[in-house]
């Protein structure tokens, strides 16, 4: 069994697996905080309402999901952290475990580039409410599923 240590969530840690949005003070407008990708002309936006599961760590999985032609961007109402694994897709597409990287998310949001595998979304100790946004257009690609073998997600 592989066993991965979850990191805190930052920017250059995940960049290439999409962006982190980290709620700043600001006085202006910040555009383009993150890469919304749509590889299929015929998907519209999806600006979506979730409330994550709950999970604890160690956390044990053994799928992954992925949203091959469409990023997929979440922004919590909360500061509940929010366990994140993901992998980047290998040549046949599939999960390639030796860029599997386990993150906890708190206070921030943050962006799956399209074909990102990632767990669904789960934090930890209390659910959390949660807009997403992502291109869809009802079909499977929407997001397919991936058996992987069985990852413990550990924190020190």
């Amino acid at each position: 069994m592989r066993i991965i240590n979850v990191t805190d969530l930052t920017g250059e840690a995940f960049e290439a697996y999409g962006e982190v949005v980290v709620p700043a003070r600001i006085t202006t407008r910040v555009d383009r905080v993150a890469r919304l990708e749509n590889k299929r002309d015929h998907a519209e936006p999806n600006l979506f309402m979730v409330t994550t599961t709950t999970t604890s760590v160690p956390h044990r999985f053994d799928k992954m999901e992925s949203h091959p032609d469409s990023s997929q961007t979440f922004l919590p109402f909360a500061a509940t952290p929010i366990l994140i694994a993901v992998a980047l897709p290998g040549p046949d597409g599939q999960p390639n475990l030796s860029t599997l990287k386990g993150f906890l998310a708190s206070g921030a949001g943050f962006s799956y580039r399209a074909g990102v595998w990632h767990l669904p979304l789960a934090s930890l100790g209390e659910p959390v409410a949660a807009a997403g946004f992502m291109y869809e257009d009802g079909t499977p690609r929407d997001c397919v599923w991936a058996d992987v073998e069985p990852v413990t997600l550990v924190r020190d």
